[in-house]
């Protein structure tokens, strides 16, 4: 549909609502669910707002795809995790990578320990289609030295992922023990909570 200019004498009908208006704005859904029932057949160029995942996305005459990087999966953590082994699971999130499109992975967190002298490395990893796979490190974060008791210090990174074959995929953060023997948490709590999410960036 053409861009349409308004001038004097233009007959307000029906159908040119439906092809002016409908057709070329962007229209608030709750869900894709929603969004469906709404509309049965689509036009290329439709752009509609989902709610539930605070996600715009546009209509490219096949499918409905995303618009401008948008978060496909992970989560809010307000509790601690304590390191029980050399390696602990401190995050995770399952998301289904797309062919040809950039991902990249974000985590922001911090960790406390019971002793002076511990130190952790802060891990990527990811698995094709199940758990996360402790052997397959995608990126490393410096250690992160404890200087005392129950120091808190914050630690984050973020990784464009396009080597990562399409298909489901499951991502996780590590705490990997490089020194000292204390315990460890992985620490969290109302106030400050753990971020980690996985974006889907574009192509």
């Amino acid at each position: 549909m053409p861009y349409t200019t308004v001038v004097a004498g233009t007959a307000i009908t029906a159908s040119w609502g439906n092809a002016n208006v409908r057709d070329q704005v962007v229209t608030p859904f709750a869900s894709a669910a929603a969004r469906t029932a709404a509309i049965g057949t689509p036009v290329e160029g439709m752009v509609a707002w989902l709610s539930d995942v605070d996600r715009l996305e546009a209509y490219d005459n096949t499918s409905w795809v995303p618009v401008g990087p948008h978060r496909v999966g992970g989560s809010v953590r307000t509790s601690d995790v304590t390191m029980t082994t050399t390696e602990t699971l401190a995050d995770s999130a399952t998301v289904t990578i797309v062919a040809g499109r950039r991902y990249e992975v974000l985590w922001s967190g911090s960790y406390n320990s019971s002793a002076a002298g511990d130190s952790i490395d802060i891990r990527l990893r990811y698995a094709a289609g199940g758990s996360v796979a402790n052997t397959d490190t995608l990126i490393k974060a410096l250690p992160l030295a404890e200087p005392a008791a129950n120091h808190n210090l914050d630690g984050s990174f973020s990784f464009e992922c396009t080597g990562i074959a399409a298909g489901q995929t499951t991502f996780g953060v590590f705490a990997v023990r490089i020194a000292g023997s204390g315990t460890v948490h992985m620490y969290a709590s109302a106030i400050y909570n753990v971020h980690f999410f996985v974006k889907d960036i574009g192509t």
